[in-house]
């Protein structure tokens, strides 16, 4: 009946509850939903359980920052370190996204703590190679697949070109 009620969002459904403690965490899934999906922080405060509170307001604060790539938004997460570390590299992954400069990856990648900086240059260096390629491969120019770091994908680059390259020759 509470995944009912939850699923329906059907507040009548907690009411046919009979043992108290389940209707009451029935119609604090209900709260919680609503909160999610009206994004509101003063829905989150209604819930009785105080972990449950704080969970609910973490919860609409990281996807507020991830939307807004706004990282201070995680300083608002409360009594979950990890959360808010995770919250930061996020923002630190869509904003390298959106960049093709090396050295503002690099740069973003160095605001996270110690033990995320190995994986962030790691994805940077990923990141990268497949945008080499990219242009690599939308120039035709073999020479340009030399600035690919990974053996594998500088062979892989070079042959689809000499592939293409071949192919044109043919027509």
């Amino acid at each position: 009946l509470i995944r009912r009620a939850s699923r329906d969002n059907n507040p009548k459904l907690c009411e046919q509850i009979s043992a108290l403690e389940e209707r009451n965490l029935c119609k604090e899934n209900l709260i919680e939903n609503e909160a999610f999906t009206t994004k509101s922080i003063l829905l989150c405060e209604k819930l009785v359980s105080d972990s449950r509170k704080i969970s609910c307001k973490n919860a609409l604060f990281y996807n507020e920052a991830i939307a807004t790539k706004n990282d201070d938004i995680c300083n608002k997460i409360t009594n979950n370190d990890s959360f808010q570390k995770k919250c930061r590299s996020e923002i630190v992954f869509e904003k390298i996204k959106t960049t093709s400069n090396n050295e503002v990856q690099n740069d973003l990648c160095n605001t996270l703590e110690w033990d995320q900086k190995n994986s962030c240059t790691e994805r940077v260096k990923s990141y990268t190679a497949i945008q080499v390629y990219d242009q690599a491969q939308s120039s035709w120019k073999v020479g340009s697949c030399d600035n690919i770091s990974d053996w594998s994908l500088r062979n892989t680059c070079k042959d689809q070109i000499l592939i293409k390259q071949a192919e044109s020759n043919k027509d």
